[in-house]
């Protein structure tokens, strides 16, 4: 098992994984703004979410962003994109603010 970790430089680009290796994906994010990363496309046969969580730096005042992590476990073999969309939760007839895809080939 490894243990891949991901930002959003690689944003649209392509990872080979092996069966149980885990993916973590970790994206800025500012929950006081309204904007939270959530999920937009997932195949959960190929790939489960292990889970999910905001980190906020303790050097920094309220107000100000942090990451958030999703983690991930190749399930079995296949390929899947995982997209993730920064979005008010409010706001479901507008497009996102920002997004992020990740094509996963499990091998």
């Amino acid at each position: 098992m490894n243990l891949i970790t991901i930002n959003q430089d690689q944003n649209n680009k392509i990872l080979k994984v092996k069966i149980d290796d885990l993916i973590t994906i970790r994206l800025k994010e500012n929950p006081s703004t309204g904007y939270r990363w959530k999920f937009g496309e997932l195949d959960k046969k190929i790939i489960e979410i292990e889970g999910s969580e905001y980190i906020h730096p303790s050097n920094k005042g309220i107000g100000s962003g942090g990451m958030r992590t999703f983690t991930f476990r190749a399930k079995s073999l296949g390929k899947t994109k995982v997209q993730l969309q920064l979005k008010r939760e409010w706001e479901k007839d507008k497009d996102p603010f920002d997004q992020f895809t990740l094509f996963i080939h499990i091998i």
